[in-house]
């Protein structure tokens, strides 16, 4: 017996795999009925990440371009440790989201609090030539519900590096000088 071992990148989710394998009897006591090739069909999950030895939420979560606290917000029911997960750990990154109606993929990053580059990183099935997305497509999203990258605006995330520096404190009032 052989064993094949794989594990789906980010790069594979939302992707569909078929794994065949063909064997060839050297011995006539085989029935001539016996299949020689069996084929597996399986789906990457949309959204799910698994995990390697040694990877944290922070370590993941910078690898994604996303906050450790949006991951452990998407598996709050999992109890995970923030500094040390089991290796082989299936963790959500985010929601799936299924587009309502045929929009441009801008338009949709920003009513999802996120950009296009972030859908695009976790959707790697998404054309680059790709600015429609169609009514009933899923998508991978990691809104910026946890950091302070949504534009207040609702406009969506914007760059860290694009925030203004915070503004000075106020000079306290004559009052409470």
């Amino acid at each position: 017996m052989r064993l094949i071992r794989w594990t789906p990148s980010v790069e594979d989710m939302g992707k569909t795999y078929s794994v065949c394998h063909h064997t060839l009897w050297n011995t006539s006591s085989v029935p001539a009925d016996m299949p020689t090739s069996r084929c597996i069909h399986f789906a990457v999950e949309r959204c799910r990440y698994c995990v390697q030895g040694g990877e944290t939420l922070l370590s993941i979560a910078h690898a994604l371009g996303t906050d450790w606290l949006q991951l452990w917000g998407a598996n709050a029911d999992l109890d995970l440790p923030v500094d040390g997960i089991p290796a082989n750990s299936v963790i959500r990154i985010g929601p799936v989201h299924t587009v309502q109606t045929t929009q441009k993929l801008s338009a949709l990053a920003v009513s999802l609090a996120t950009t296009e580059e972030l859908l695009r990183a976790v959707n790697r099935d998404l054309p680059e030539e790709q600015v429609w997305v169609g009514e009933g497509r899923e998508l991978c999203v990691l809104p910026g519900v946890c950091d302070a990258d949504v534009a207040a605006d609702g406009s969506g995330r914007v760059a860290t590096e694009a925030l203004p520096p915070a503004a000075p404190p106020m000079p306290p009032s004559p009052a409470q000088a």
